[in-house]
Order: C-alpha cells, then structure tokens, then sequence
C-alpha cells in the first residue's frame, strides 16, 4: 500500500502548487532553531481549501508507480551486491578503477575535465589581507579551457613553509567568502552555518581553496537557492553531462594547478565541505586519489531513502529545489556507504548534527557498515571516524581540526580526538 502522504504529495491542484512556491519563496524568513531549512513538502503546504481533484483514475495509477518505485528501491540493494560480486576478482582484490570510472560516469563527470589538460590562469587577486593570512580569488580555465573555475585561495601566514592545502567546499546559499567570514551578512537570507572555518584552518597553517559553487544567496520561488543549479542540470542532462559532474570535474583541475604552488605540500591535500558541500567534497574524495583526509558534514546518511524513499520526510524527490542532486540510476551502484569505500583506507570524518533533522540518527546507523568495510580494507586505527555533536546544520569542527592535522601533518594526537567520535 502507498505511502499516504506520497498520495496527498502528488495528487494536489494548482492552488496548493501555487500555495507551495509562496512557501517555498519565503523559507528563507526561516531563522530559528537551524540554520539551514529543509524547505516544506507539498504535503506540508497542502489545506482542505486548496486541494482539488486530479483527472478519473489518476490517483490509482499513481499509486501503482510508486509501489513499483517501492520495489525497484528494495530491488537497487541487490543490484548494489551484485555490481561490487562482480568488481572482485577470485583472489579478493577489487577493481576500484572501474568503480571509480564508473561514478565519474553517473556523476557525469565531463570527459574534457580528465585532469590532465593544461589549466590556463586567468586572474589573481588579493581580497582580504587577515592575521590568519592572505586571500586571494583565484579565476583558471579548466576542462580543455572550456569551463571557469573561480575560487578563494586562503595563503596561512607561515612565510617560506609549504602548508597542506584543504579545498573547503560552502554549502547552499553560501559563498566561498562566507568559508573564510569576509561576507557581508546583509547579502543572506539564512543565518550563516559556515562559522569561517576555512579561516580557522588557516590559523592552523592549512592553505585553503574554497571553490565557487552554483547557488542562490536568496530564496527563489519553488526552487529556494537553487534554481540557477537546476536551470543548468536540466540543460546538461539530456547532453550527457550534469552539474556536479561538470563542477566536480572544474574543481579536479583548478586543484592540480594549485597544487604545483611552492606554497603548498602537493603530497597533503584534504578536502572538508558542509550541506551539498559535503556532498562534493564527499564525491571529491571517492574520484580523486590525491585526497588523503576529508570530512563531510551535515551529508551523509541512507542515501537510498534520501533520494528515493517514500517515508523518509525529507526524501529530496519530494523537493522541487533538489532536482540538481538526483544522479540517474546511482543507487543500483552507489550509496554513501560504497562511495565510502572508494575513500578507504584514506581517512574520513563524518560530522552530524543531533539537531539537524534525522540525519544524524541515519548517520548513526550508517556509519557501522564504513567502519566494518575499513576495517576489511585494512585502513589503520582511526581512519573513519563519526562525530555527532550537540549542532544543527552547521559546520562542527570540534574533531575536524585536529583530524586533518593528524592525517596531514602527522600529529600525533589520537586520529579520532573527539570523545563522541566514531572510531574504526
């Protein structure tokens, strides 16, 4: 039987969709209790009032589509068992560069973003002279000089010493200068969650990249922050390519140029990102080998009931903003957990927060199964680690910090430093 509130979801009229986008336009008011909203499902917005009838027999053949959508979800875990069956040969080794190439490929990685091709500057700019050090934006031609990758680049004050290099990824609605807190407020709907923490690990003596990705500063109608990211995934797709393909791709490339400056240990690079920013530095890590250490906060969790769950409250088919983070049949191969897998054994931190939702709660559950697949990779002590923190949707950095010095610097402090953490 179908989910009642998929029923009520997908059965409304054109009031209550008009009713929606009004709900959708004005989530950025929100400011109480998170920092960033999940915006409220047609469920939510619906009222006696608003609902009409949809066309004779629709509801019936709806609810059919989804039972069957119930069955192909059950039907992705053993399509998942199979394709990983099939990646490991007879004496147990696992072909990680087909598993790869294949989530470059639902991804939609652009072929042009291979990594190799020669990354042309086109800008260098100081914005901001700090205590913790320089900034500069950043402006390269990459992918075959097709695309244009900007960024901030956040030089520590160590004079004459390379430094491990983090690429710090913002979330929606945020900017790379909210990464490093030399935004101005007044420009946001939403209460800041980033808490200048590239600015922090620059106080640390990390240089740090944090790279410009699409979204909106302000809440748009139906699509909230990210009607520019849709707009552009909508045209990709039927071109065989998408957005966070072609920014994961962008950003590949722009980190290989920064990677031959003299300010930076080319062999120490992490990667930290919060919201859909963790989901790309999570994507990040799994497709580029060059990442020793990342951590993804307020991101992971069930992936499968995430996108395609039908009682999952915040299940993103129910968002009309979030069409930009559906990647076509990726959960036949992929779930947090594989992508995971595809980071081991380099090190991996998770930050969840009690208050955001039931995220954490998914990542609680969750995280058993990445540290039993550490374990069977044979990563050392420490290299997947879970922090649940007293937040909401909103940067940590209680553990984080001390993580990255521990995997890129060689501190000797305990891998996971945080007495909540997760340890494998």
């Amino acid at each position: 039987m179908i989910d009642a509130r998929i029923q009520r979801t997908l059965n409304e009229g054109s009031g209550m969709r008009r009713s929606l986008c009004s709900l959708l336009a004005a989530a950025a008011l929100f400011a109480g209790g998170g920092y960033l909203p999940e915006f409220p499902t047609a469920a939510a917005a619906q009222s006696p009032a608003e609902a009409r009838p949809g066309p004779a027999g629709q509801e019936q053949v709806i609810a059919r589509m989804h039972a069957m959508l119930d069955r192909r979800l059950d039907e992705a875990a053993a399509s998942r068992q199979r394709y990983w069956r099939e990646l490991r040969a007879a004496d147990g080794t696992v072909d990680w560069t087909r598993a790869r190439r294949d989530l470059a490929r639902l991804l939609r990685v652009p072929a042009e973003c291979a990594g190799k091709q020669r990354v042309v500057e086109v800008e260098r700019k100081i914005v901001a002279r700090l205590n913790e050090g320089v900034i500069e934006r950043v402006t390269v031609e990459v992918c075959r000089r097709q695309l244009l990758a900007v960024g901030l680049a956040g030089w520590p004050a160590t004079e004459g010493t390379p430094a491990p290099l983090v690429v710090a990824f913002h979330g929606t609605a945020g900017t790379p200068e909210k990464v490093f807190g030399i935004d101005d407020p007044a420009r946001f709907d939403l209460k800041d969650y980033h808490h200048a923490y590239g600015r922090a690990l620059m106080a640390r003596g990390f240089a740090v990249f944090a790279p410009l990705l699409l979204t909106e500063t302000s809440a748009q109608a139906c699509t909230g922050y990210n009607g520019t990211r849709n707009e552009v995934n909508h045209r990709a797709l039927p071109l065989g390519t998408a957005l966070n393909g072609m920014q994961l791709g962008m950003i590949m490339d722009a980190v290989g140029f920064l990677l031959r400056d003299r300010r930076v240990r080319a062999d120490r690079m992490g990667a930290y990102g919060i919201s859909h920013g963790g989901q790309l530095a999570f994507y990040f890590a799994a497709l580029d080998h060059r990442v020793r250490a990342t951590v993804v906060s307020q991101w992971f969790e069930s992936r499968a009931e995430k996108l395609a769950g039908s009682r999952h409250p915040d299940a993103l088919w129910r968002e009309p903003g979030a069409a930009h983070n559906q990647h076509p049949d990726i959960l036949r191969y992929f779930t947090d957990v594989e992508t995971a897998m595809l980071i081991a054994p380099r090190a991996l931190l998770i930050e969840a927060g009690r208050r955001d939702g039931e995220r954490a709660k998914s990542a609680e559950r969750e995280f058993p199964r990445i540290a039993s697949a550490y374990r069977n990779l044979g990563a050392p002590p420490g290299a997947a680690c879970l922090e649940v923190a007293d937040a909401g949707h909103e940067i940590v950095m209680k553990a984080a910090a001390d993580f990255l010095e521990h995997w890129l610097r060689g501190d000797k402090r305990a891998a996971c430093p945080a007495p909540a953490a997760g340890r494998s």
